[in-house]
């Protein structure tokens, strides 16, 4: 076989391939239409589509001719074990050649972005996902075969979302360039960011359309559409001086927030699955407040003080697992520097940058005492005792 298992690099996030992988197999898929996309888009060059195919030819088959239908097939346990092992695969890399590393390290140290370079690499990012049919769902299908028209259905759909009579959509190549429509303003710009991440959908099959020539696309997900765009567009964002980024947990989901760096987004996606449906609805809320793009003081405060409300409920465990005046310290904070109480001994002439900080202090406590408190409920679980005999 050319082709080797080694040889695969993760274009996604391997959180985002793990979860759209093991949604195909639960829901059934197995065949080229659906395996074979999910592996052509999730690694770099084509490898992962390539070694799918010579897998199925190998058994006798032959791709969009007949479906795969054993159970399991080679493929689906192909799918299944890079979905398990996703952490461990290699991530790619562009290979950059000797004169571009020379001039690399010559280089001065990479500016972010600025609007118009973050527009343009947006429009690129868009129109490639709009030309693998992840609009097709909101705007409709360019196949000869239907009536569809998704330039100006598109237009219709997105002006009505944004409210605006600019031209929006399509993104659309000319020359070999991708170009940015007129009405991508700078505020119109990011609304309608936030209108596609709403209408994307991933389509989970295509199948090759030989009369027309092109690869047509159905059984559309939002669900995974959007993870996809996200991931796509963040990684521009995350490169820009905009400072925002597409929530990917939260109430905020999907809505443009202020960037933290991914040390705490990592931080609020993790404590966001806290088992207990009360913090994290308190949590969620206080964490839309805080990182909203127009978020003032007032909000920010509002948001600390709910975490500060949250830790005040789980204070026993805090002086139990730790330090006396380590919890001491957490709620002298709170009670001395005017975020759970107001009165005349309160001290509030600090600066942002010391509210922000107690903010993330306390998020940060708050993931801890999650892992506190499911260490107690793990010691305090009997272990299973011996089964009984059969009578």
């Amino acid at each position: 076989m050319a082709i080797d298992v080694s040889e695969l690099q993760l274009l996604w996030p391997a959180s985002l391939f793990r979860m759209e992988a093991e949604t195909l197999l639960a829901s059934g898929y197995d065949d080229e239409e659906s395996l074979g996309w999910l592996l052509d888009e999730a690694f770099a060059e084509g490898r992962g589509y390539k070694l799918v195919s010579e897998i199925y030819q190998a058994s006798g088959g032959v791709w969009a001719q007949e479906p795969v239908t054993a159970t399991p097939s080679a493929v689906t346990e192909l799918v299944r074990v890079l979905a398990a092992g996703a952490e461990e695969l290699p991530r790619y890399r562009r290979r950059m050649y000797f004169t571009e590393r020379q001039r690399q390290r010559e280089a001065l140290p990479e500016r972010p972005l600025e609007l118009n370079a973050t527009r343009q690499l947006v429009a690129d990012a868009v129109y490639d996902l709009s030309d693998h049919g992840y609009f097709e769902d909101a705007f409709g299908s360019s196949c000869t075969d239907n009536a569809d028209s998704p330039d100006i259905n598109g237009q219709a759909r997105l002006a009505e979302e944004v409210k605006t009579d600019l031209e929006v959509w399509p993104v659309h190549h000319l020359n070999g360039a991708t170009v940015v429509p007129d009405g991508w303003t700078s505020d119109c710009f990011l609304d309608v960011l936030e209108a596609l991440d709403h209408l994307v959908a991933r389509p989970r099959r295509r199948w090759w359309h030989e009369y027309a020539g092109e690869w047509d696309y159905r059984d559309f997900s939002r669900r995974s559409g959007q993870a996809v765009f996200r991931s796509r567009i963040n990684a521009v964002l995350d490169r820009s001086d905009l400072g925002l980024r597409l929530a990917e947990s939260g109430r905020d989901t999907g809505l443009l927030v202020r960037s933290a760096g991914p040390v705490r987004e990592a931080l609020v996606m993790q404590v966001l699955e806290t088992p207990d449906p009360s913090v994290r609805g308190r949590v969620s809320h206080a964490v839309e407040l805080f990182r909203g793009r127009h978020a003032n003081q007032e909000q920010k405060h509002s948001a600390t003080r709910a975490l500060a409300d949250v830790l005040e409920q789980r204070k026993a465990t805090l002086k139990t697992e730790l330090f006396t005046g380590d919890s001491n310290a957490l709620f002298q904070i709170a009670n001395q520097f005017g975020i759970r109480h107001m009165n005349e001994q309160q001290k509030t002439d600090y600066p942002s940058a010391f509210l922000d900080w107690v903010f993330w202090w306390y998020l940060a406590t708050i993931e801890l005492t999650d892992r506190l408190i499911a260490d107690q409920d793990a010691a305090s679980t009997p272990p299973p005792g011996p089964q009984p005999a059969d009578a």
